[in-house]
């Protein structure tokens, strides 16, 4: 079935969940005018006063200079379309569409510029784990429906901007313009290569929380606005990370505000707690969580896989491991042994960094082989990113305004995206989620204070953590190999 997803199209599917809009640009003064870099316009549920407390939170007023400042408005989201139509008349210029001279503001013709407007407006909707700029907090908390609007010559928008507003914004004690700009629309990864000009943000209030598996029971609780009453969440049910041929089984809830243990959180919206009971699957199930809405039947508003640490998931690692042909049993001690396997990799410049990590190792310096590690799998990440997204799409691994890659963290985010693509599935193959899971184990800790850092037996925690180590490495080296041989 088609559906159209166009703006007003959502709008009417959604409209009945919003109240407000929250309305953020960010402006900078040349010729006496005022232009802007960029705005995003937020739908939201919420009652003035919380956006506004959101506001002052932000400090957006503090930004304040001479040629630079944040405006932001709360308004009726009855509204929305009068924001869109005064930043259309100021660029109407820019994008060619006032061709003669007896133009008529509000006649038919305008009508269609209009709409011609909104349809240069391109859908970003994605699922949960994927996102365009937004940060994580927005991540955890809903999905989004997201259009957005480019510049035509970004290189132009970005210069004009960057070059009035440098020696102000070093004022302020800040680095550079983007920063500010990340900070106050709440984004993530907004720069210089960036086209975005406009972003329109659909929040989708459905959301699952509380996951946790005890017992062979899975438990959370589902939250959601009345307007999404009758959705159902399927609950797949896998086991064997791969997701080849090993699903077991499903369950449905459909949620209804007539279910019984359903609690009332605001006029709106509804919680209701959900148990499920698995044993009858006989395995550590790896769920894939899915919500799909009758009014939008081509997509799930929900779509995320998530696994349990559980007695039985060990057996899951030695069959991954048995699968890239590493052997199933580790020598109970390592100390002299090497910790990644040297025929991994044919360049010389990862066999370099390999042989560095295995003669540390086996020297003692087991905190410096943990950096070496985590070096290592950002080098790799960053590889498989670039090949894949090439120069043209640096921003997804690199920061170009501080000339630096981007934190382990943020490679990561950037990675799962990329592994779920079906363009990079196509070309690569199905790449195990629990890849992406392994990667936090090297992150974490590589992101604690110094004084942590050192307290932590880096021994106990590489050896434990070796067979993991090695279906990460092993599993980005195949990623790289593919790209490689494909662009040769």
């Amino acid at each position: 079935m088609d559906l159209d997803l166009d703006i007003h199209n959502i709008f009417s599917l959604l409209k009945d969940s919003y109240k407000n809009i929250d309305f953020r640009t960010a402006i900078y003064k040349t010729n006496k005018n005022w232009n802007r870099i960029l705005t995003i316009i937020r739908f939201s549920k919420e009652n003035e006063l919380t956006i506004k407390n959101k506001h002052d939170e932000l400090e957006l007023t503090s930004y304040k200079t001479n040629n630079f400042k944040i405006h932001h408005e709360i308004a009726n989201v009855s509204s929305w379309e009068n924001f869109l139509i005064q930043i259309y008349d100021e660029i109407n210029e820019e994008i060619e569409i006032y061709d003669f001279d007896d133009f008529l503001y509000k006649d038919q013709k305008y009508n269609q510029y209009q709409e011609s407007f909104l349809g240069n407006f391109k859908s970003l909707h994605s699922n949960p784990r994927i996102r365009f700029f937004f940060t994580e907090d927005e991540i955890r908390n809903y999905n989004i429906f997201n259009f957005i609007y480019s510049v035509s010559d970004k290189n132009n928008h970005h210069l004009k901007f960057d070059k009035i507003l440098k020696n102000e914004i070093l004022s302020l004690g800040e680095d550079n313009i983007y920063e500010i700009i990340n900070r106050t629309m709440e984004l993530d990864g907004y720069g210089s290569q960036n086209a975005l000009f406009i972003s329109l943000v659909f929040p989708i209030y459905l959301k699952i929380s509380n996951l946790s598996y005890s017992n062979e029971i899975l438990s959370g609780k589902i939250e959601f606005h009345e307007i999404y009453e009758g959705t159902k969440f399927f609950f797949r049910i896998f086991s064997n990370p791969n997701f080849n041929a090993s699903l077991k089984g499903r369950k449905v809830i459909t949620i209804s505000k007539d279910s019984q243990g359903i609690r009332k959180k605001d006029n709106e919206s509804y919680e209701i707690d959900f148990n499920l009971d698995f044993s009858e699957f006989n395995c550590d199930p790896i769920f894939e969580i899915r919500a799909l809405w009758n009014k939008i039947p081509i997509l799930h508003l929900i779509d995320f896989r998530h696994t349990f640490e559980t007695p039985r998931f060990n057996k899951i690692y030695a069959n991954m491991i048995e699968e890239i042909t590493i052997e199933d049993k580790e020598e109970p001690n390592l100390y002299l042994n090497d910790i990644i396997d040297l025929d991994i990799f044919h360049s010389e410049f990862y066999r370099e960094q390999v042989e560095e990590i295995n003669r540390a190792f086996k020297q003692g310096f087991f905190n410096c082989t943990y950096i070496l590690i985590r070096k290592l799998i950002e080098n790799l990440l960053i590889d498989c990113l670039r090949d894949y997204y090439t120069e043209q799409n640096i921003s997804r691994y690199f920061n170009v305004d501080k000339k630096k890659f981007l934190s382990l963290s943020k490679l990561r985010l950037t990675f799962n995206e990329m592994i779920n693509n079906p363009k990079f599935i196509a070309r690569v193959d199905k790449i195990q989620q629990q890849v992406v899971d392994f990667l936090v184990i090297f992150k974490e800790i590589g992101d604690s204070s110094a004084h942590s850092f050192f307290s932590i037996d880096h021994q106990e925690l590489i050896e434990q953590n070796r067979a993991k180590l090695l279906i990460v490495i092993r599993q980005l080296a195949k990623i790289k190999w593919k790209l490689n041989q494909q662009t040769k």
